[in-house]
């Protein structure tokens, strides 16, 4: 059936080439005059001729129109053939034959294509005799002539040049038509060209896979023999050592093992054969002229290659790496079987020599084996230098190509005429669309209808289902009032989906038909041009306007006319990417191609003004309800789109036109991802705010929850997330697969900065170091923080709770840092030198830090203090214990301020810790009462004012007052009294129990006493006269005897 068919289609060819062939035409010629005698016009052809022409080209498009066909269903039987190809029935002779065949349909489209410019030739010299002839006859008709015979002359040349002209016309309009025939006679025999090709492709692949195939089964063969061979001498060696248990039978062992090892040598040989012959293919094309070809087939192979040789290298460095392991144990094995020799005589030692002999050349065999691979890896190495240096200049040549206008005024003549050819190319595409869809429907059998209608019903229901899911979903969040921004973009979205819900169902029903049918790559291609139209208008404007009929741009002016220039400019932005899309898709020469791509990057620049537009629109709008993150996210992506819009329209105006596309493509993914990325970390933040919320409502432990719980589980999200990001940003933009990215890449990370012994650190070593140490500090903190609040919670002692987090800090971070040096790949036995330096340094320069160091750790483990006691250090400082550092503590004074204290002058020196064992301590006070109060009940009296004191602690210790001491003019009592200094402050409970103690004597009548003194006077006057002389009142010396 397929040769029948690929006959038929040859048989077409023919008759289209015979068709479309000069046919024997009358050249009709004016009659000659003297204007034209010195021109050189192309010949015109008369009416006849003209009809002819017609008829052939009407003849050559019915049987263009078979040949059409005849592609079509080629193209099915050339799938199912391949499909069904049996590689057991592929001989060289066929191979030769389709590569034969390959070549003349190549050689036959080169011909087509010659004539095809020919034909454009010709078109274009009759347009400019067309010209001519009408400048000609307009400078005639310009012409004023006054004598009749000139006149009667004129007029004949006029009529002859009006003829001449008519008949130029008519032929070129024949000419553009023949031209169209031309041009699907060239699309047929390039698809022509494409079908041998594939044709021939699967036919090498499949001899390739056959020889291989055939290598596979030597392989086995030999495989086999050789584990056969070992079975046979495992069992005569196992009778003879049932014979004589004692005896050792070197030769037959050293057999064994060489049957053992063979097995691996043959599997080794097949693997090197089939990678040297694949090696052998890339050096033959890096041997073509490269230049010459396409630049993105030249580029797509090289990366092919590149990929291929990898894994070659990677294969390679395997088994060399085997067989110097292999050829270690064997050189090990006769030395000691030299060694053996020494002691051994007679029919032994002949076996142990003949065992020697043996595994010796085993060892040969593996070291020639080993040094082919070598070889073969230095090859490979020498071909990845070239084909890098291929690769690199074949991009480099790919992106920096400018777009290719035309020079001459032929040339534009003909971009013209190629220009005016899409709209019909287009046609011609939805046509054959149209075409391929009938044809595939006609040839889909009727299991798959059953099962398209089967996936349409399934698709339909759960469409339905899930519609009315969402539109619940969106009935309960309608009715919340306070509704965060990412429940409004949810909402948003939901609506989106509803106003769509019914193109989106069609395009599901429509996606199945494609996947089940399975059209051409065209009908595929122009199909799905067409539906992402749709998309691309329907979906943004109903986004617009669900925009504008918000409450947020009710008080926006001129609402609708920005509306309708919104809606205008989505419209022409979706018809024009449709329209430079199509050009990549439709059989069009590369400089219309390159054309249409300029007029879309000068679209790009003119949308820069309505995008800024919108950017504005957007931001003074949603300022209003929207705030922190989320406005953060909306300035930063509506600033990258017109950036990237003006790059790339900025590399295309320039000419650079795939260097536009690849930026544009690679910044459009990017700019998707970041959006993604921004999009899911604003969701997230939004969730744990309500994990939040939720945990302290429903949780008996909220705190725990919200100040630890969610913020660790939230940190590493956003960790992982960021790493998820890295990778489908590497993925989406094909960097993966890109070796001259992934080349570079690797060759940054893998560049050696410094050696530690004989450790090299690269790059990505420190990058991931510094990411682990950072991990880890943050780690140790949360650790110190989380054991502090809740696993040490039933410690009561603070102190103690404190140094057991920081010591749990201090083990994160100490197992984090032999992660790092385990990252790092350091042997910690190889620090011994700088440990040794390290010490010498602390033994000097570093003797108080490290002092103050150990001292810390003392501290932390001794517990003399902690924080919050009440401390006095060296009779300089007095105040609460702040903060127990590493170095240092900090003492807060009763001034508040801070002192810092180093830990080694805590250790060293005294000092005196009031609340060490307990918050209670015990203050003095002593008062002077004087010697007319009864000193029993003083004591009465402030015994029960420390009594009804609530400062004053009741339980043991008991506060006590007692007459301590007799002074010159009064009685010194001492009031011993305790308080809670934990729970009191020790100023104002004293100053509150001074005035209990004042208002209680005060009010018993009971006075301070204070400094007194008698004066004894001898010779007293008794005589009143003689005083009334010294004292002026009566009352000075009353009371005196």
């Amino acid at each position: 059936m397929y040769r029948f068919l690929l006959t038929l289609f040859i048989f077409y060819t023919l008759i289209i080439q015979y068709s479309i062939a000069e046919p024997q035409t009358t050249v009709a010629s004016p009659p000659e005059t003297a204007t034209q005698k010195n021109q050189n016009f192309p010949p015109v052809l008369n009416a006849a001729g003209l009809e002819e022409r017609k008829q052939v080209i009407k003849d050559n498009w019915t049987a263009l129109q078979y040949s059409r066909d005849a592609i079509t269903v080629l193209t099915k039987q050339l799938e199912n053939k391949i499909r069904e190809l049996d590689a057991s029935k592929i001989t060289s002779a066929l191979l030769e034959n389709a590569e034969i065949d390959r070549d003349a349909a190549a050689i036959e489209l080169e011909k087509i294509l010659q004539e095809y410019k020919t034909t454009e030739t010709t078109i274009s010299n009759q347009k400019n005799a067309s010209h001519e002839v009408t400048m000609q006859l307009a400078e005639l008709q310009k012409t004023p002539l006054t004598a009749p015979e000139e006149i009667a002359q004129q007029q004949q040349k006029i009529t002859a040049l009006k003829n001449q002209l008519t008949s130029l016309q008519a032929t070129t309009t024949v000419e553009e038509a023949f031209l169209q025939v031309m041009q699907e006679r060239l699309n047929i025999a390039q698809e022509r060209l494409n079908l041998l090709t594939e044709w021939h492709n699967a036919l090498d692949k499949a001899y390739q896979e056959r020889q291989k195939a055939s290598l596979e089964t030597q392989l086995q063969q030999d495989k086999q023999r050789y584990q056969a061979l070992a079975v046979t001498l495992r069992q005569q060696l196992t009778k003879k050592q049932e014979l004589d248990s004692f005896k050792q039978y070197f030769a037959l062992e050293a057999k064994i093992q060489e049957a053992d090892e063979m097995t691996q040598y043959v599997a080794h040989n097949f693997r090197l054969h089939l990678l040297q012959k694949n090696l052998i293919e890339f050096t033959q094309y890096l041997a073509q002229r490269l230049t010459e070809h396409e630049p993105e087939v030249v580029e797509k192979n090289l990366e092919n290659m590149l990929l291929d040789t990898g894994k070659i290298i990677d294969e390679l460095k395997t088994v060399q790496h085997f067989l110097e392991n292999r050829g270690n144990l064997l050189q090990q094995q006769l030395e000691l079987i030299r060694k053996r020799n020494e002691t051994l005589s007679g029919e032994i030692l002949r076996d142990n020599q003949e065992a020697e002999k043996i595994i010796n050349t085993l060892n040969e065999k593996l070291q020639q084996q080993s040094i082919e691979v070598s070889i073969l890896l230095q090859a490979t190495d020498n071909l990845v230098t070239k084909l890098t240096t291929s690769y690199q200049d074949s991009v480099t040549r790919l992106l920096l190509r400018q777009r290719n206008l035309p020079d001459s005024q032929e040339e534009w003549q003909r971009l013209g005429t190629d220009i005016s050819h899409v709209p019909n190319l287009l046609l011609q595409e939805y046509q054959l669309t149209l075409q391929g869809f009938h044809r595939t429907f006609e040839q889909t059998p009727l299991h798959r209808w059953g099962l398209l209608s089967v996936g349409v019903i399934i698709w339909l229901v759960l469409f339905i289902w899930i519609r009315q899911a969402l539109f619940r979903l969106f009935a309960q969040l309608n009715e919340v009032n306070n509704r965060s921004f990412a429940a409004s973009l949810f909402l948003t979205g939901l609506r989106l989906l509803h106003l769509n819900a019914i193109g989106i169902a069609v395009i599901g029903v429509f996606c199945l038909l494609l996947w089940l049918t399975q059209p051409t790559k065209n009908t595929i291609l122009v199909s799905l041009s067409f539906v992402f139209l749709w998309l691309g208008i329907k979906f943004p404007i109903n986004l617009l306007w669900l925009l504008f009929s918000s409450k947020i741009l009710t008080k926006t002016p001129n609402r609708s006319r920005s509306y309708r220039q919104l809606r205008l400019f989505i419209i022409l932005i979706a018809v024009f990417s449709m329209i430079t899309g199509l050009g990549h898709i439709l059989p069009i020469a590369t400089v219309t191609r390159d054309l249409l791509d300029t007029c879309f990057m000068l679209f790009l620049s003119w949308t820069l003004i309505p995008i800024m537009h919108i950017r504005n629109l957007l931001l003074t709008t949603l300022e209003k309800v929207m705030k922190g993150y989320w406005l953060l996210v909306l300035r930063f992506v509506s600033l990258l789109v017109p950036l990237a819009v003006l790059a790339v329209s900025i590399l295309g105006l320039l000419g650079y036109l795939n260097l536009g596309w690849y930026v544009a493509e690679h910044l459009t993914v990017s700019l998707l991802v970041l959006i993604g990325w921004l999009t899911i970390r604003g969701l997230l933040i939004d969730l744990t705010n309500i994990l939040k919320n939720m945990a302290l409502k429903h949780s008996e432990f909220g705190l725990l929850w919200t100040q630890d719980i969610i913020p660790l589980v939230q940190k590493i999200t956003f960790i992982l997330l960021f790493f998820i990001v890295l990778l489908v940003l590497f993925w989406a933009n094909g960097w993966y697969n890109d070796f001259a990215v992934r080349n570079s890449l690797e060759t940054f990370l893998t560049y050696p900065l410094f050696k530690i012994g004989e450790t090299k650190i690269t790059v990505s070593i420190i990058t991931v170091s510094l990411i682990t140490l950072w991990f880890v500090f943050w780690f140790g903190g949360w650790a110190r923080r989380i054991t502090y609040r809740w696993i040490y919670i039933n410690v009561n002692d603070l102190g103690v709770r404190h140094s057991l987090s920081v010591f749990t800090q201090y083990m994160v971070i100490l197992v984090g840092l032999l992660i790092v040096f385990q990252i790092i790949g350091i042997d910690l036995t190889t620090l011994t030198i700088f440990a040794g330096a390290l010490g010498v340094g602390l033994g000097f320069g570093l003797q108080t830090i490290f002092n103050n160091f150990i001292s810390g750790i003392i501290l932390l483990v001794e517990r003399p203090l902690k924080t919050g006691d009440l401390v006095n250090i060296g009779d300089k400082y007095e105040g609460e214990v702040a903060n127990i550092g590493i170095r240092s503590l900090v003492v807060r004074k009763w001034d508040n301020q801070e002192v810092i204290v180093p830990n080694a002058d805590i250790i060293t020196n005294s000092f005196t810790n009031w609340t060490h064992s307990d918050d209670i301590v015990r203050f003095t006070l002593r008062l002077r009462i004087s010697y007319d109060s009864d000193p029993y009940h003083v004591i009465k009296i402030l015994t029960k004012v420390l009594q009804d004191s609530p400062d004053i602690v009741t339980a043991p210790p008991v506060s006590q007052v007692n007459l301590w001491e007799f002074g010159d003019s009064w009685m010194v009592f001492r009031v011993d009294y305790h308080i809670n200094v934990r729970t009191n402050s020790v100023l104002q409970s004293r100053n509150r129990l001074t005035l209990h103690i004042w208002d209680a004597l005060k009010a018993a009548d009971i006075r301070m006493s204070y400094p007194q003194h008698e004066l004894y006077v001898k010779n007293l006057l008794v005589d009143k006269a003689d005083a009334q002389e010294l004292f002026d009142n009566k009352s000075d010396y009353q009371g005196m005897s």
